[in-house]
């Protein structure tokens, strides 16, 4: 009676050692995705903190407080923020595009220019499992603008 027991117990090792790595793989990319997610939340919410700060602030804003307000909510090791404006821009066409102009003169649509700051930032995700970088872009990004009154 033991002879099977100890079959049977080789055999179970052999198919724990020939799944477990397949499940591994899968678990690991389920996590690399998952923080993958995550941290574009992260990067989404700190770059709608600096337009909130920006549009309560006005068209005082300084571009350096943004950044600062940006990097502060920012929870992500090495990211790039970026801060234009405040500049007057024209905002043109279906999806509406904005372009630079002098403060005070028409659009070519006839319209005054608004004051607008655009806010913007990315992170480069290294993933966990190297395989995971050839599957898709790792670098995030997340941008807004935000009209100053």
């Amino acid at each position: 009676m033991a002879r099977p027991r100890l079959g049977s117990r080789a055999i179970a090792a052999l198919e724990f050692s020939l799944i477990a790595p397949v499940l591994l793989l899968m678990s690991g990319g389920v996590v690399d995705y998952s923080l993958l997610f995550w941290r574009q939340g992260v990067l989404a919410s700190s770059v709608a903190q600096g337009a909130q700060y920006a549009m309560l602030t006005g068209p005082t804003v300084q571009a350096a407080n943004v950044k600062t307000v940006v990097q502060k909510t920012l929870s992500l090791p090495v990211s790039a923020v970026t801060v234009a404006g405040p500049g007057c821009y024209c905002l043109t066409g279906v999806p509406a595009t904005a372009s630079l102009t002098t403060c005070g003169q028409p659009c070519s649509d006839a319209s005054l220019p608004g004051t607008y700051l655009r806010v913007s930032a990315s992170y480069s995700h290294v993933p966990m499992l190297p395989l995971m970088s050839n599957l898709g872009t790792t670098v995030l990004t997340e941008s807004a603008w935000v009209r100053l009154k």
